[in-house]
């Protein structure tokens, strides 16, 4: 009879069933974290693990892993100008590519990125089995040197790119192997033009 009268007693006073249902001793951080791990379903052990996504960059990216090395030539070679001219009439006129040329072939050396060279041109980056890249890839491979590239600066005022004269090949096969690749370019600044 007097576990019915405290039976009845705490089930009067309010609260009191509550605490006394959810009163426990108090636990430590470890044993918590332990009882939250066993909650979470774990992952069965049997049959083949899943395989990791595809490298997302292409095949080329993947072999960067290698750590191939792009090696590069002093100087352009002789043939790079005749070809920035070609590249250059399509573009401007004659006046003007003679002056770019002018300028390429006295402009200092200096290196940029690759991933940086094509964001300031505005240009994609061609794929690894381009005819072009292809080749260039190939020469990495053998380990001959590439020729630097040929860059007129862009304009950040006026909105006008950057314009690989020579060495878009070169330039996506080197983002192939390292998109951080330090590329030798022969940079020019066209001369401030009257309107």
């Amino acid at each position: 009879m007097g576990a019915v009268i405290i039976a009845t007693a705490i089930n009067l006073v309010p609260g009191l069933a509550k605490q006394r249902s959810t009163a426990r001793w108090p636990q430590s951080r470890r044993s918590r974290s332990l009882d939250r791990r066993d909650a979470m379903p774990r992952q069965s052990t049997l049959g083949p693990r899943p395989r990791a996504a595809p490298d997302s960059e292409g095949p080329a990216m993947a072999k960067a892993s290698k750590q191939t090395i792009v090696t590069w030539a002093s100087a352009p070679d002789e043939q790079d100008y005749p070809a920035a001219e070609t590249y250059l009439r399509l573009i401007a006129g004659a006046d003007l590519v003679s002056v770019c040329s002018s300028l390429l072939s006295q402009a200092a050396t200096v290196t940029q990125q690759a991933k940086d060279i094509l964001r300031a041109a505005r240009l994609p980056l061609l794929p690894a089995d381009d005819s072009e890249v292809a080749k260039d890839l190939k020469k990495v491979a053998r380990g001959t040197p590439l020729s630097p590239i040929l860059l007129i600066r862009g304009d950040i005022t006026t909105g006008r790119a950057a314009q690989i004269a020579d060495g878009y090949h070169r330039v996506c096969a080197s983002y192939h192997l390292d998109r951080n690749t330090e590329i030798p370019c022969r940079l020019a600044s066209l001369p401030a033009v009257r309107v």
